[in-house]
């Protein structure tokens, strides 16, 4: 089609321009973040003297600090909005007791969760971020033939610390619990059975069943953001290596083949990778590979300890 050369065609023809340039410069490939979410690691550190949050690209580019060293805060575990992180957080002036505080994702807004004397930790919200599961050591007791008895039972509460539940009522150490996504089930780490073994839950505690069944130690459950899977850490091949399972704990697949030790498996959102922090180097560093085991590579780099990572949604 042949145009003329009126003023009107000239104006048309400088718009059809101007919006293809517009159409192609939106277009652009702006590059994915590495494992889907915002492509943005949590972790905690001593890096600085005492140990701190802070805050690195999937591939470990562009790190800065979330908390002072005062604060001794660690166990950092994003919203499933990547907006908030709850951690775990000692004040130096309270002794050594431990307790769940919430921070904006640009370490403001610092919120105290729980007011105990004793050790809480072990965050996991609920998928929907309502609600935040725990650790506690709060029914520990001393006898007078043994001592001390430490329990540590898993506890359930609002993700503004109110309506406090108890999960778990068995003398043991009840640790690391992570919610299933789809809201119903919680799995944790046991030693109930005189060892640790990773044990399902529903999300009231009720229909408590053991997974693993190994007289190894397995523990560090974490789910695969579509629920089919559960990574965790085992030592039933002589060191501690990433294994993954079914949801219901069949088909054990080992991940990691190293004699160091590796711990405390991490999903990326897109369930694509898995994050997890090893002493293979030496000292303690934040990893990440695919669900594979394929492809490790090492994201920090620094001779103080770097480990629980956790992934922005």
């Amino acid at each position: 089609m042949e145009m003329s050369n009126s003023p009107s065609t000239k104006i048309l023809v400088l718009t059809m321009t101007t919006l293809t340039v517009l159409l192609s410069a939106c277009s652009l490939d702006t590059g994915t973040p590495v494992g889907g979410g915002a492509g943005r690691i949590a972790f905690s550190s001593f890096r600085e003297g005492d140990s701190m949050i802070f805050i690195m690209n999937a591939d470990g580019s562009e790190l800065s600090s979330l908390t002072e060293p005062s604060f001794r805060s660690k166990q950092p575990i994003w919203s499933p909005d990547g907006e908030r992180i709850a951690f775990v957080l000692s004040k130096e002036a309270e002794g050594h007791n431990l307790d769940i505080y919430l921070m904006d994702k640009d370490g403001s807004n610092l919120t105290r969760l729980t007011d105990s004397e004793s050790i809480e930790g072990d965050p996991t919200w609920s998928p929907d971020g309502t609600k935040i599961a725990f650790t506690s050591s709060r029914d520990s007791y001393t006898d007078s033939a043994q001592g001390l008895v430490s329990v540590f039972n898993i506890y359930v509460m609002s993700s503004d610390g109110s309506e406090l539940e108890r999960l778990t009522d068995i003398e043991a150490k009840h640790m690391s619990p992570d919610w299933a996504p789809d809201g119903n089930h919680l799995v944790f780490q046991s030693d109930r059975d005189g060892n640790l073994e990773i044990y399902l839950m529903n999300s009231d505690g009720s229909g408590q069943v053991n997974l693993t069944n190994d007289p190894s130690n397995d523990q560090s459950p974490s789910w695969s953001p579509d629920g089919s899977k559960i990574a965790f850490t085992s030592d039933r091949d002589g060191n501690e290596e990433i294994y993954l399972m079914d949801a219901d704990g069949s088909n054990v697949t080992r991940l990691t083949d190293d004699p160091g030790r590796n711990k405390r498996p991490m999903w990326s959102p897109d369930g694509q990778l898995i994050a997890f922090y090893s002493d293979r180097s030496g000292n303690f560093e934040i990893y990440v590979m695919a669900t594979d085991g394929t492809g490790v590579t090492r994201l920090t780099d620094n001779p103080d300890f770097d480990g629980f990572p956790s992934w922005q949604p």
